[in-house]
């Protein structure tokens, strides 16, 4: 069984340049601990990124809940990524009528 905790950290701007790596994001992360992290100015990879991210995000959430995961993490055999999560706004609940 997998943990539900993510070491790596992820920020995406402006869906061009993408920040990652385990480096924590303080002055004893980044002067004192030895960790990885990249820099990259690329919009197919920051959307890469954060399709991999959602997936991620959408696993945890379900494992966390105790559900089984509905969509593939790694690639097909045909090496193509699987599917993007769906919109949650497509997929929200009413509130019940009270």
């Amino acid at each position: 069984m997998h943990n539900a905790i993510s070491h790596l950290k992820i920020v995406i701007v402006d869906g061009v340049y993408t920040v990652k790596g385990s480096t924590n994001w303080s002055l004893s992360g980044e002067q004192q601990q030895d960790n990885e992290l990249s820099l990259s100015r690329n919009a197919v990879i920051a959307a890469e990124t954060r399709a991999i991210l959602d997936l991620n995000h959408d696993f945890m959430l379900k494992q966390m809940a105790g559900t089984k995961l509905d969509t593939p993490l790694a690639p097909t055999s045909s090496g193509a990524m699987p599917p993007l999560p769906p919109d949650p706004a497509a997929t929200a609940v009413a509130p019940a009528a009270g």
